[in-house]
């Protein structure tokens, strides 16, 4: 056949391989010996063919499912193939590993359906199988169809007895895609369901979280949201009071309070309710950070530098540290100490392993440019 096939006589050979799939295989060695050799030269169509003729012969529709199931991705069938897949897994259910990991390697622009069709066909002859779920909602998430993604996460909760494990992790993999009001609704079935774990106090932040990332993600910014979101976490600290594990849903009302709303007094007071807690320093380091811009707004300089100053020598050396000396800077920068921002920044800006060290030059290189021995 590849004889023919080279000497330009294709008919020849086309017929003559034809003849050999349906009148000279007879066990299991020829169809394997034979659909491995269409295999080894590209002819998907012709080593499809042949296992397909060899689960007719030897009667069995279990034969050659590795085999089918790739040469049907080979040929763009993608329903087909993933049908194959499962199918290997049905026999075998310990090759599960290697058949997700084949189908989710599928998913391309534009297969996504047939991969879809192929696997409900599957979990329809076996809907309890609850390995086959898994690989629906593993589909759906990886494809970020996050609807269909949690309607699969409800039911496998609670076949699985998950307790919301699964359903807070699916929100929080929504959050990240700025799916913010798909994130919510996954967090409410949290609310709803599960207010005697620790994921009822998580999804009752988080859902605060959504609405503020939401309101700040366009221009101009949401001030609806944003109050939403205070409201939010104003509800989690009426339900649960300000307790050390509720110290960030406490710094991002303030930062919302004073960047957004304007409201300098709400943003002191969380922020001195943070101060009262038994937290790490570490985890007090932003709020004080924060304090020291508010202290800026009400024309408190002196106060500010010390709450910077006070950061800068707990965190002397690291990115907290480095963090508290350009918001010196930058105090100085406001107050047209030109000379004193610079020193500051000098230092900064020579380090270049410090994440604020770009804002450093930049700023720098602002009052370098403009100021001189002829300006005012």
């Amino acid at each position: 056949g590849k004889i023919y096939e080279k000497s330009g006589r294709e008919p020849e050979a086309i017929a003559l391989w034809n003849d050999l799939i349906d009148n000279k295989l007879k066990n299991l060695n020829d169809y394997y010996q034979v659909g491995g050799f269409f295999m080894t030269e590209q002819k998907h169509e012709y080593a499809l063919k042949t296992y397909m003729r060899g689960r007719q012969v030897l009667k069995s529709e279990n034969l050659f499912s590795n085999e089918t199931a790739y040469l049907n991705q080979m040929l763009g069938r993608y329903e087909a193939a993933t049908y194959e897949y499962i199918e290997l897994y049905n026999q075998n259910h310990q090759q599960y590993s290697y058949v997700k990991s084949q189908v989710l390697r599928m998913i391309k622009d534009g297969h996504e359906d047939g991969i879809e069709k192929g696997l409900l066909t599957q979990i329809q002859r076996n809907p309890t199988d609850l390995e086959l779920l898994e690989l629906l909602y593993e589909f759906y998430t990886e494809i970020n169809n996050f609807d269909e993604a949690l309607v699969q996460a409800k039911a496998l909760d609670k076949r699985k007895k998950e307790n919301g494990s699964r359903i807070i992790a699916l929100s929080q993999t929504m959050q990240n895609n700025e799916e913010f009001d798909r994130s919510n609704k996954a967090l409410d079935y949290i609310i709803d369901n599960y207010k005697d774990t620790p994921f009822y106090l998580e999804a009752l932040q988080e859902r605060a979280k959504n609405f503020e990332m939401k309101a700040v993600r366009n221009l101009p910014v949401d001030t609806i949201s944003i109050r939403r979101a205070v409201q939010n976490y104003d509800q989690l600290f009426t339900t649960f009071g300000r307790l050390p594990q509720l110290a960030e849903a406490m710094y991002r009302k303030a930062r919302l309070c004073v960047f957004y709303l304007n409201d300098l007094r709400c943003a002191e007071s969380e922020l001195g309710y943070i101060d009262q807690l038994a937290l790490p320093l570490v985890r007090k380091a932003d709020a004080k950070l924060l304090m020291g811009d508010v202290l800026i707004m009400e024309g408190e300089y002196n106060k500010a530098k010390l709450k910077y100053s006070e950061v800068e020598k707990e965190f002397e050396n690291t990115q907290t540290g480095a963090m508290a000396k350009f918001r010196a800077a930058r105090l100085f920068y406001f107050k047209g100490d030109f000379e004193s921002a610079k020193a500051y920044l000098q230092v900064l800006k020579e380090n270049t392993s410090n994440d604020i060290a770009n804002d450093a030059i930049r700023l720098y290189l602002t009052i370098q440019d403009n100021t001189g021995m002829d300006s005012i």
